[in-house]
C-alpha cells in the first residue's frame, strides 16, 4: 500500500467508522419508517411496503382483525429498525476510538478594550 493511501485506510477511516455507521443507520431507520413516498408513488400501482400495509390494516380494512395485523406489523417494524441498531452496536464494541493530541489548548485573551463595557452584559 502506498504511504499516501495508509493514513487514510488505517487512522481516518477507522475513526470515522462510528460517525460513519451512525448515519448509515439513521438513514436506514428513516426509509424504513417513510410513508409518503411509498404511498404517493406506490398505492395507484398496487406496491406496498411495510408502511403501507400498516396504513392499510388501520385506515382502509373493515375487517374485525386489522387493528392485530397492524400491531404485528409494527413490532415487525420495529424489530427491523432494532436489528440495524444492535448490528452497528456489535460492529462498534470490539473497537476502542480515542484520539491522543501532542498539541495543548491554551485559551487565547482577548483585551476587550473600550468595549469591555457593552460587549460584557451581553453575555448574562
Amino acid at each position: 500500500m502506498t504511504l499516501h493511501i495508509y493514513p487514510l485506510v488505517y487512522i481516518t477511516t477507522p475513526l470515522m467508522m462510528p460517525s460513519i455507521l451512525s448515519g448509515a443507520v439513521l438513514v436506514f431507520i428513516a426509509s424504513i419508517a417513510n410513508f409518503g413516498i411509498p404511498a404517493i408513488l406506490g398505492f395507484p400501482a398496487n406496491y406496498y411496503v411495510l408502511t403501507t400495509k400498516i396504513w392499510e390494516a388501520v385506515v382502509l380494512s373493515s375487517q374485525p382483525n386489522s387493528l392485530s395485523l397492524a400491531a404485528a406489523l409494527s413490532v415487525l417494524l420495529g424489530l427491523v429498525a432494532g436489528a440495524g441498531l444492535i448490528l452497528q452496536h456489535l460492529y462498534l464494541r470490539r473497537r476502542e476510538y480515542t484520539v491522543i493530541s501532542v498539541k495543548s489548548m491554551h485559551p487565547n485573551i482577548v483585551l476587550l478594550g473600550r468595549h469591555k463595557g457593552w460587549i460584557v452584559p451581553l453575555r448574562h
